[in-house]
This record gives structure tokens, C-alpha cells and sequence, in this order.
């Protein structure tokens, strides 16, 4: 079997040992509480990784290790992550159809929602995983699409639409269906039920079932000025042959995919539209909500 290995860098390695930060190494040096976790946590991801790697190769798998920021679309019979969900959130943009098991390296201080192994379960977990007897769930992603021309990966998570600076009011027009309505607001989440548990449901969504084939948007922070009508179009659901449409109003706007580290920039007028994405996530070992 083929299994590409895809890992994540610990703050420690990135800007101690790589970047040689000056001040990350003196608040180290201090036993400051910004940084007390940091080092435990480098060597809690770095045994893990090493692990994995050695299970791996164990059970006569051919392996390829590659750091989450160094990705291509290659053929592998498996992938592993070994991070949290920020990694499998980087993997999954490159992955097809290829089955993934994501492993949370540091479970004290990582988030591993969707993380089907940790360090005291590993051996057990990815023998499976070479025996092709953990079960799979299908995770809906989306596709943004922007002037009707599909633009970035699958979407996983979520996406952000709102403009570049965060103190600045978003403005834009939301369609869903037939019903449009101008808004402003601190921007818009909108995606699939694998992120109904994070950034949509601390904004006031709901969590949908995990492999339900619906898209939610929730409107942050609305402003309503005083006398004026409610909006209405605040949050909901669209189905998998529906979108959420959206008019970008400003000057500059972003739709972030994902995350920080890939968005869309936008000028004022485009259009842009979230959708089912044909391709669902397959995710194995998941041990579910």
C-alpha cells in the first residue's frame, strides 16, 4: 500500500529552531505563560509523527512523509494527517477520493474533532487502517464559484466572506432562491455539516448531522439601523441542488477557504456562489459526534 504521510510543523520548530525568533526564544528562556505549552507540545508532535512513520514502514506500507505546505495532487492509496484539523483541513484540499485517517499528534492541546487516532491508540488504529477495516463516512464539501467559474478547492469547513480589515462593516446583497436581500454585517460563514460544530455554530448555526448533503450560511453580526425592517435571511440551509449567492458590495472584499492561508479576492460587483462540490471527503476512523 501507498500512504502518503501528510504533517504539520509545531510553532517550536517554525520559529525556534527554524526562524531563530529572538523574542519567542527569550519568552521561552522566561517560563513565560504565553509559551508554557510549546516545547511539551513540539515533542508530543514530533514523537507521534515518528511513530506513525515507524508503524507504517512496519506494516510494510510504502511511505511518503510531506509537510501539509508542500502538497500535490499524487496517487496513494491512503493518506494519514498528523496534526489536528488544521492539517486534515490542508490535506483535504489536494484529495480526491482517496481514503484519510487523521491522527491528533498532541491531543493535550489540539483540536482533533475529525481525528480518528491519537498517540494511545496509534498501533491499533493504523493497523486497521492498512487492513482497510476502519469504516468511512462521506463528507460533504462545497465549491465556491465566482462569476459562475469554479475558483479554489473543496471546501470542508467553511468559508468567510467578509471585507480584508475586521473593523470594517461588510457590505453585499444575499440571494437564496428567489430572496434577495442587502445587507451589513461583520461578513458571512457558509459551508458544509463538517463545520456546523466550529466557527458556524458559535455564530448562532445549528450542528447538522455529519453526512447530511445541506450547505448552512450565518450572517455575523448584523447591523439593522433603528426603525428599519429585521432582515430576514439571517441564517439557514440550503439543499445540495441549491447555492448561497452573494453581491459583493465593497471595494475589496475576501472569501477565505478554509482558513487563513488560501482566500479569493474580490471586487465590487463579482458574484459568488457556494455549492455542493461533486466530490465528498473520505474520511475513515471517524468516531463521530
Amino acid at each position: 500500500m501507498r500512504v502518503l504521510v501528510v504533517y504539520k510543523k509545531s510553532r517550536y520548530r517554525i520559529y525556534v529552531l527554524e526562524r531563530k525568533n529572538r523574542r519567542m526564544s527569550e519568552l521561552l528562556r522566561q517560563e513565560d505563560p504565553s509559551v508554557d505549552s510549546m516545547r511539551a507540545t513540539h515533542e508530543a508532535h514530533e514523537g507521534t509523527l515518528a511513530r506513525v512513520l515507524a508503524i507504517l514502514r512496519d506494516g510494510g506500507a510504502e511511505v511518503t512523509g510531506r509537510y501539509r505546505a508542500h502538497l500535490a495532487r499524487d496517487s496513494y492509496d491512503l493518506v494519514v494527517t498528523v496534526g489536528g484539523d488544521g492539517t486534515l483541513l490542508e490535506a483535504a484540499r489536494a484529495i480526491t477520493d482517496t481514503p484519510v485517517l487523521a491522527v491528533n499528534s498532541a491531543p493535550s492541546t489540539s483540536v482533533g474533532f475529525f481525528c480518528g487516532a491519537q498517540p494511545a491508540d496509534l498501533e491499533e488504529r493504523l493497523s486497521l487502517a492498512l487492513q482497510r477495516r476502519l469504516p468511512t463516512v462521506r463528507l460533504a464539501r462545497a465549491q465556491a464559484l465566482v462569476d459562475g467559474v469554479p475558483t479554489g478547492p473543496p471546501i470542508l469547513n467553511d468559508v468567510l466572506f467578509c471585507h480584508p480589515n475586521p473593523a470594517v462593516t461588510s457590505r453585499y446583497i444575499l440571494q437564496i432562491g428567489s430572496r434577495r436581500e442587502r445587507q451589513k454585517s461583520s461578513g458571512m460563514w457558509i459551508g458544509p455539516p463538517a463545520g456546523s460544530s466550529a466557527a458556524q455554530r458559535s455564530a448562532g448555526g445549528r450542528l447538522l448531522p455529519i453526512e447530511s448533503k445541506q450547505i448552512q450560511w450565518v450572517v455575523r453580526e448584523p447591523y439593522c439601523p433603528l426603525g428599519a425592517p429585521a432582515l430576514s435571511l439571517l441564517r439557514g440551509t440550503v439543499g445540495p441542488r441549491s447555492a448561497v449567492r452573494l453581491t459583493n458590495q465593497m471595494r475589496e472584499a475576501k472569501l477565505y477557504l478554509d482558513g487563513s492561508h488560501r482566500y479569493i479576492e474580490l471586487a465590487m460587483g463579482q458574484v459568488v456562489e457556494i455549492r455542493m462540490h461533486k466530490s465528498p471527503l473520505r474520511l475513515i476512523g471517524f468516531r463521530g459526534r
